[in-house]
């Protein structure tokens, strides 16, 4: 014993406090070490590829013909739902019944047969009002035949040999992709039972970290096998660059946009697919393919401008960082390129991120340009950076302090 104060023996509570948090952190450090050396092995993401979700649903009814057809305009693929009736048609269909597009009694598709189902009408919204139409429920033969755009297939698993089938039968396997809401390994299983294996694109709603890294991982260097993350956490790790940049190594990492629960998005983001596609997703669902669409061709726009800027910079003769405040022009420029050709590696790079990229780059260069003599003999003037400004307020504050201090102690001697 030491001062009077009794010891603790090994087996006391504040030993065992201190053994439990000190073997919670062992875990979590070595657990995250594998995050972290996927974060660095990250590899090159694809290009953007757009999926419209039942078609131009703004305008025109949801899995209708028409709302198809525009959608494949501008989308890469076609994303549609399906539903197996009693006498085993596959019906575009989100919902297990037709009460919310036809309107009518919410009877199960699986209950109806297709001739029921032919004399419905769908519905579309226009001004909060839903509105009869004239297009009437779509089969997946029948969009199959009248669309050639590629299709991602939505469906139940338990249905998932009918919709196999259905693809066989219309010559479609080769450009359509199954959504598999299975656990990655069991529909790896699946599709590599078939005669001709498809591509598959394994649906992972989740707010657990692993869970949806250890379907990252079963699907890196699977052919034609995507996966589609949905979380309902905006601030999760699920949306980080641990898990994106793991599911970067599959096919495609896909992220759909229209349901803003289940994506991601946060209060304060103003362009979410800025966002989602400066995180790594390169397949984004939506129901604007045509807004999408303008998104990207004006991100290949900036980024193929910060390619220009970037090789001519690549070229700069810089001259020598001798002096102490010049050393900021330097960190500012190398920086900037660093963060620039960091860009110019992704396959896809968002509009927002290449812009902002080239102004800073841009920016640095101009500060070398115009001190370029002084910089070259070391004698730079001192330069207002955001750590200078802060440390001078600081010093501003503490030395009010410091003074009201003295200043009351002062008064009340």
């Amino acid at each position: 014993m030491r001062g009077g104060e009794p010891s603790q023996p090994p087996s006391s509570p504040g030993n065992m406090n201190r053994f439990f948090l000190f073997s919670i952190s062992l875990l979590l450090f070595f657990s995250l070490l594998p995050l972290q050396t996927m974060a660095a092995e990250k590899e090159e993401e694809k290009e953007l590829i757009i999926i419209s979700d039942m078609g131009d649903t703004h305008n025109l009814p949801e899995n209708s013909l028409s709302a198809l057809k525009k959608a494949a305009e501008t989308a890469d693929f076609l994303h549609i739902p399906l539903q197996k009736t009693a006498d085993g048609y596959l019906i575009l269909s989100k919902d297990p019944n037709l009460k919310r597009v036809c309107q009518t009694d919410a009877v199960p598709i699986s209950e109806m047969k297709l001739d029921e189902i032919q004399k419905l009408s769908l519905f579309t919204a226009k001004g909060g009002k839903m509105e009869k139409t004239d297009e009437r429920p779509l089969t997946l033969t029948e969009a199959f035949a009248a669309i050639e755009k590629p299709f991602l297939l939505d469906f139940d698993w338990e249905i998932r040999d009918d919709v196999y089938r259905a693809a066989a039968e219309s010559g479609r396997l080769s450009d359509s992709v199954f959504v598999c809401r299975a656990g990655a390994k069991k529909a790896l299983a699946w599709r590599d039972s078939q005669e001709k294996s498809p591509g598959i694109m394994v649906y992972q709603k989740t707010n657990i970290v692993f869970t949806a890294l250890s379907a990252a991982k079963a699907l890196q260097g699977q052919p034609n096998a995507y996966l589609w993350l949905a979380t309902s956490n905006p601030y999760g790790v699920i949306f980080s660059e641990l898990v994106t940049g793991a599911g970067g190594k599959t096919a495609g990492l896909c992220l759909c946009l229209t349901d803003e629960n289940l994506c991601g998005k946060r209060a304060d983001t103003d362009n979410y697919r800025e966002d989602a596609a400066a995180r790594g997703y390169n397949m984004l669902m939506t129901a604007d393919s045509k807004g999408l669409s303008a998104y990207r061709e004006e991100s290949v726009q900036a980024r193929q401008s910060l390619d220009l800027l970037l090789k001519e910079e690549k070229n700069r003769d810089l001259p020598e960082f001798k002096g102490r405040n010049a050393k900021d022009f330097r960190f500012a420029y190398t920086n900037a390129l660093r963060e620039a050709e960091k860009l110019s590696q992704k396959g896809f790079a968002g509009m927002r991120e290449c812009q902002d990229a080239e102004e800073a780059l841009r920016r640095a260069a101009k500060a070398i340009d115009e001190n370029y003599d002084l910089l070259s003999q070391g004698k730079a003037g001192a330069t207002i950076t955001p750590a200078r400004i802060t440390i001078c307020v600081l010093a501003v504050i503490g030395f009010i302090a410091a003074e009201g201090f003295f200043y009351r102690h002062r008064r009340s001697d």
